[in-house]
């Protein structure tokens, strides 16, 4: 296990090449997968209704499907080059 005073001169170390840029505990809109989901729910399931759970997961399924083959929308939703 490393110690703190490993640990410190480690960051040190780093730091003369990278820059550390620390984030909240909780920050949704950094996350990819949250504006994933949201573009989910406005395209599938806003405003409609659903007879049965696997009326939606099915409608869910398809969106997926869609989204599994090379997407530039997706591509800029979740940031990636």
């Amino acid at each position: 296990m490393t110690s703190c005073k490993g640990f410190r001169a480690m960051v040190d170390q780093a730091q003369r090449k990278a820059m550390f840029d620390f984030l909240p505990p909780y920050s949704p809109d950094l996350n990819a997968i949250e504006r994933m989901w949201k573009l989910t729910r406005i395209l599938c399931t806003h405003n409609r209704h659903f007879e049965t759970l696997e009326e939606l997961k099915n409608t869910v399924q398809e969106k997926f499907d869609e989204w599994s083959v090379t997407n530039d929308n997706l591509r800029r939703l979740c940031a990636i080059n």
